[in-house]
């Protein structure tokens, strides 16, 4: 008999783990080669096998990979900072409004009619009348300049948990907002993100929309429902979800109820049939690897060719994956040891984060234990260990946020909010050229 099993599950449903244990036997008893023992305290079996000479091969780690070279990538989860593909452009969701950066000037974009836009839905924003609700994911249309798409924290009669994301966007820069249309058999609680296909922007929803239900589906049917538009907004038809413009037919799915604070927010890594492109109508399946994630900690899916992706998670202990399959199966890439890094997915700060950018570096902000401070880490391509790039990320106040990391080409993304004792907050919004980040 030959074979192999993997001695704990990688990401998975279940939380019963493959494990082995080695035991020296006793000289003079006879053993089969082969027995097994059920186990009643769980249904499970105890496999028995002796004698055997035990193996261990050693993984993959980061440093086997080489340079790596990105096709694509895409983020789980609601972002605040979204780069415009192709462009200079950047989206900022701030506490005074939405801004967007990268042009001739820095652009404001007034929210205070977002309440309003709202009036007649079963959500509702907790904003004073004249103030400027923050958004929670933000989207520019590819191709037109005055059409911005984005999300807002809401509630069913002002009453939180769950936190629900509400829908809108605009097609004059802010001076008025819409509600996205919803499609037919859904609720406006159903949304689950934005994301582009092309020059088509899509309002995804996700058909389980059960607070009591921790992992959705992220489909109907197969299916992964949306809203798409392009001509930035004017029109709206429903659609289903296709493959990505580049790498394999992978892709996250509508992002579920927002539980960031309590248990998670989880959503669906879905996988299309092999060699498919299609741009919708996609029927989608899962992983047997890998079906969801907590999108709480923003994971980023990156595909390096046609067939290879890799999926960074700073909430799991197994913090890269690879697949050489489209995503039908993964195996562990060994990177370092972060300094100061927690794996607990239950414990983990929700400021840790990756990011893979496109010169192959890969870059890791991780919170100091016991203390506010964050620091960003950078590992350079075929590295050994990491290096932390010092005076990256001013000093944070106990009560301060972080973003997670986004990369725009050469440029490493993110923004930070500091409260004092009397509620002040000070934001700065840090767009950093790689070049310049070096340890």
């Amino acid at each position: 008999m030959k074979g192999w099993a993997p001695l704990e599950s990688l990401i998975g449903r279940s939380a019963i783990s493959y494990s082995i244990s080695v035991a020296a036997g006793y000289p003079h008893r006879k053993y089969r080669n082969l027995s097994y023992v059920p186990l009643s305290e769980n249904g499970g079996i105890n496999i028995i096998v002796t004698p055997r000479v035990l193996h261990v091969v050693p993984g993959t780690t980061w440093a086997d990979l080489g340079r790596i070279s990105t096709v694509s990538s895409s983020w789980s989860g609601l972002s605040a900072i979204t780069p415009k593909y192709n462009s200079n452009l950047v989206a900022w969701c701030l506490p005074t409004g939405l801004v967007v950066t990268g042009g001739v000037r820095q652009q404001s974009i007034p929210t205070s009619g977002v309440p309003a836009a709202l009036h007649g839905t079963t959500l509702s924003i907790s904003a004073r009348i004249g103030s400027f609700p923050q958004c929670s994911t933000v989207l520019l249309d590819p191709k037109f300049v005055n059409s911005i798409y984005a999300g807002f924290d809401s509630a069913q009669g002002g009453s939180i948990p769950p936190v629900y994301t509400a829908p809108l966007y605009t097609t004059n820069d802010g001076a008025s907002w819409h509600t996205v249309p919803i499609p037919k058999g859904m609720t406006i609680e159903a949304f689950g993100g934005f994301t582009v296909i092309g020059d088509h922007v899509l309002a995804l929803f996700n058909d389980d929309v059960d607070e009591n239900r921790q992992f959705p589906s992220g489909t109907r049917n197969g299916y992964s429902v949306a809203e798409v538009t392009s001509n930035g907004g004017a029109t709206w038809s429903a659609t289903t979800q296709g493959c990505p413009d580049a790498g394999p037919c992978m892709s996250f799915g509508a992002n579920g109820v927002n539980y960031c604070n309590m248990s998670g927010s989880y959503q669906s890594l879905l996988l299309g049939p092999s060699g498919a492109t299609q741009s919708s109508g996609i029927r989608w399946t899962n992983s047997s690897w890998v079906t969801s994630v907590n999108s709480c900690f923003s994971q980023q899916l990156v595909a390096t060719s046609r067939h290879d992706l890799l999926l960074l998670d700073p909430s799991s202990q197994y913090s890269l994956l690879r697949s050489t399959t489209s995503g039908r199966t993964w195996s562990y890439v060994a990177l370092p040891v972060v300094p100061n890094m927690n794996y607990a997915p239950d414990s983990a700060p929700l400021g840790n984060s990756f990011a893979l950018a496109s010169n192959g570096s890969l870059f890791a902000v991780m919170q100091v234990p016991a203390t506010p401070r964050e620091d960003l880490y950078r590992l350079y391509p075929s590295a050994t260990s990491w290096c932390r790039v010092p005076g990256a990320i001013p000093a944070l106040t106990r009560n301060a946020t972080i973003s997670p990391l986004r990369v725009d080409g050469n440029f490493l993304l993110w923004s930070q909010i500091n409260y004092s004792n009397n509620g002040k907050e000070t934001l700065s919004m840090r767009d950093v050229a790689i070049a310049k980040l070096i340890c």
